[in-house]
């Protein structure tokens, strides 16, 4: 086996190389091609031409050719990891400068020309110039936060298979470096069949597809991630719609009974919404809905959880609060609403709210999230057959009926 690798056919494994650099390419930017959200893919299409590039002119490099074949195949390579830098920074919103790309372009360019008769010099510098590149890459792919305890499993999977991919590119270039500063100038001659070429070759083209394939897959991650928060939203007021918070008081209920901390339902319901609707019409309607929820949503924590509940009710999560937390919040909640009335259109249209609480400390296997909801909305009921603008609260374990009225 060794014998077989080490006498691996170069044209070989340099024809692969651009076979499957250039298909990659091609089938990146035509995936990208006409849609403006994909950006960072066409980036990364055209970095992958780069290197495709880069291997046609490392093909023609000889000891009788000139230095301009290993002018372009380095100054393509270090270009293709500049593009894919900012193919990521694309992809995650992060700023992108041209000195990234510039400086060690100049680099690689000006070692290339200038001692491309002189391998001891000119390796170190170009390997040095590409290796920063790539650990500049890995970086640039880290989540924000994920350096800190259990950071692996911050990371998706694509952003994982891109940082080994960048990493094995990395290392290749790690092994150059070392091999020139051992002045082992014959292990570097990628025109010579042996182990350490093959070796090499295999290495690129092993992180070169990992890496793409990762960027590809964080691509596919964010979709379905968007497709799962379009799922779980409302459109008109951006708030979870009914499945999303009912979810997320399920998850509530859980921590709540493992730490056994309190927690808190809120009922929110419009007083008379139907009234707006048919006074004012439905598209004053929705303002009034969306205006609503915004100001529910700037009292709250961020730990707390807002979502429509369904036509003009709202349901609020209220992790770790107690009733006597709860109830002072569904006050400022009501007064947030009632003292200040909505302007919509040019009308000026006064709008209350009535809010069920149901409050208490969950235990296993005694009450769910549906049935904290059920009990908030019999509170929500009192209150609205009470007079509206009101907070009831619903009896539990933990607090006896209580009402604040306007």
């Amino acid at each position: 086996m060794s014998q077989l690798v080490s006498h691996a056919h170069v044209p070989t494994m340099v024809l692969m190389i651009l076979i499957i650099s250039g298909a990659m390419a091609v089938a990146v930017i035509y995936v990208a091609w006409g849609h403006s959200s994909r950006d960072s893919l066409r980036w990364w299409g055209w970095s992958m031409t780069l290197n495709t590039m880069a291997f046609v002119a490392f093909a023609n490099v000889s000891p009788a050719a000139s230095a301009w074949p290993l002018v372009m195949g380095n100054g393509l390579m270090v270009g293709a990891m500049g593009l894919a830098q900012r193919a990521v920074t694309v992809f995650v919103g992060r700023p992108w400068r041209v000195s990234w790309l510039a400086a060690p372009l100049v680099v690689a360019v000006l070692a290339s020309y200038l001692w491309h008769d002189q391998p001891a010099l000119r390796l170190p510098v170009v390997d040095v110039a590409v290796l920063l590149q790539a650990l500049w890459l890995v970086w640039l792919a880290l989540p924000p936060k994920a350096l800190r305890t259990h950071w692996p499993a911050r990371i998706p999977r694509g952003r994982r298979l891109l940082i080994l991919g960048t990493t094995l590119i990395g290392a290749l270039y790690l092994q150059r470096l070392t091999f020139a500063l051992m002045q082992h100038f014959s292990a570097l001659d990628l025109t010579t069949p042996g182990l350490s070429q093959t070796f090499s070759y295999m290495l690129g083209l092993v992180g070169l597809v990992l890496s793409t394939l990762g960027f590809i897959l964080m691509h596919k991650e964010r979709a379905e991630d968007q497709l799962q928060r379009m799922a779980m939203q409302d459109a008109l007021t951006g708030t979870a719609n009914r499945r999303g918070v009912l979810a997320m008081l399920e998850r509530a209920v859980a921590q709540a009974i493992r730490q056994r901390t309190p927690l808190s339902v809120l009922m929110v319901d419009i007083d008379h919404f139907k009234h707006v609707n048919d006074t004012h019409g439905h598209p004053v309607g929705d303002e009034v809905l969306r205006q609503v929820a915004q100001r529910l949503q700037a009292r709250l924590r961020g730990q707390d959880v807002l979502g429509r509940y369904g036509g003009e009710e709202f349901l609020v999560v209220l992790p770790q609060t107690d009733v006597a937390g709860a109830l002072k919040l569904a006050e400022i909640l009501r007064r947030r609403v009632a003292e200040s009335p909505l302007h919509v259109d040019g009308l000026r249209i006064p709008v209350t709210v009535s809010l069920g609480l149901h409050s208490g400390v969950p235990a296993p296997g005694k009450g769910s999230g549906a049935e904290m909801v059920e009990a908030a909305d019999r509170a929500l009921y009192r209150a609205k057959q009470n007079g509206r603008n009101q907070t009831q609260c619903e009896p539990s374990h933990t607090a006896e009926a209580t009402v604040i009225r306007s």
